[in-house]
């Protein structure tokens, strides 16, 4: 119904006839199961559509893929810095440790 309100307003603007606009609405005389103009241009429409939608949703999802391996190679980056940390923890509390006479007991003091 909105289709055919706007093409009508449309086509008034543009000066088109009656008959015209009838030719646009109508299917032809004399095959009925050919298409009218007007359903060809809502079914080119719907197919544009479609093809629309499938590239937003390639697009969203390769964003999102893209989003989650930067989030997985952060994560294993904070993951070697964590063990980094923790190693060289280690290796300065041996190190301050032998430094000191070795590590000391509460017996010995």
């Amino acid at each position: 119904m909105r289709i055919s309100t706007t093409l009508l307003k449309s086509a008034a603007e543009e000066g088109l006839t009656l008959e015209q606009i009838g030719q646009i609405l109508c299917r032809p005389d004399e095959d009925d199961s050919l298409p009218s103009l007007l359903e060809k241009i809502v079914h080119k429409a719907r197919q544009i559509t479609d093809m629309i939608v499938k590239m937003q949703m390639k697009y969203k999802d390769s964003k999102l893929r893209a989003i989650n391996s930067n989030l997985v190679a952060k994560e294993k980056s904070r993951e070697m810095e964590e063990i980094k940390f923790g190693e060289e923890f280690k290796r300065q509390r041996v190190n301050s440790n032998y430094q000191n006479g070795g590590p000391t007991r509460s017996r010995d003091l």
